[in-house]
């Protein structure tokens, strides 16, 4: 494996496929081991929910079955604008039936690496669980910076980065491409991953499979400087192991 300042288009393509495929025959199964916010979530408001207006405009990409709605009703009561992107239409069916009928949350099917996002400013903006399963460093940063353009001023962007890699209940989890590969029939050019590229199984047997990416402390700070956004905060949330990014954008003059 070698860094490349883009991966292909095929190889990007089939990592997606094994995600793809992973939320599409376990997405109810998945969505079960869902349910709990995070403690990180609660952390995010507690620094910096202030920086929130009384009635703020969210958006949710990536947002699975709806938890992070559900955590902002239990916090917010209705006080607040939700939209929720995800491309797994079982996924959205899944946080539909857990939040029916409520004129402030809407959903929304769409690939959101590259169709268009949904249109407004939005006061807050989150990305919980995605970026480890996109391939690809300037994906990744791609995905953010469009994120940030949608900010309005004064708004905030918060991010999760899965750190699955230092954790030996995940690492154990890890299997080799080569067995993967000869399990799967993906075809997939190995000498075109990134550092931090690895496959995980998920859930009994027959295993399932999902793409994931490790972030290094190097990509981390790369990440973060490619955003034209101030840093409010950045944290790990205890035994979660996530951690926190929290920029803003600057307010008007």
């Amino acid at each position: 494996m070698r860094r490349r300042d883009e991966l292909k288009k095929e190889t990007v393509e089939a990592l997606r496929a094994v995600n793809r495929r992973f939320y599409r025959e376990r997405a109810s199964e998945f969505s079960r081991t869902r349910e709990r916010p995070w403690s990180g979530w609660g952390e995010i408001l507690a620094r910096a929910g202030a920086l929130l207006p009384e009635h703020p405009r969210v958006l949710d990409v990536g947002c699975g079955n709806g938890r992070f709605a559900r955590f902002l009703q239990e916090r917010l009561g209705g006080a607040f604008d939700y939209c929720g992107v995800d491309e797994s239409p079982l996924g959205l069916a899944a946080a539909r039936k857990r939040l029916p009928s409520r004129d402030n949350v809407v959903f929304a099917e769409a690939d959101f690496l590259e169709a268009p996002l949904p249109e407004g400013e939005f006061d807050l903006i989150v990305l919980f669980g995605v970026l480890h399963h996109v391939a690809g460093r300037e994906n990744r940063i791609g995905l953010v910076r469009r994120l940030s353009v949608l900010l309005a001023p004064g708004g905030l962007l918060a991010f999760s980065l899965w750190r699955f890699d230092r954790y030996p209940r995940f690492r154990k989890k890890i299997v080799p491409w080569a067995d993967f590969l000869a399990r799967s029939g993906v075809d997939i050019d190995l000498e075109d991953l990134e550092p931090g590229d690895h496959i995980l199984t998920w859930g009994g047997a027959p295993p399932a499979y999902r793409f994931c990416h490790a972030m290094s402390e190097e990509e981390e700070k790369e990440l973060a400087g490619a955003l034209s956004l101030e840093l409010v905060s950045s944290f790990d949330a205890g035994a979660e192991p996530n951690r926190y990014y929290v920029f803003r954008y600057p307010q008007t003059a």
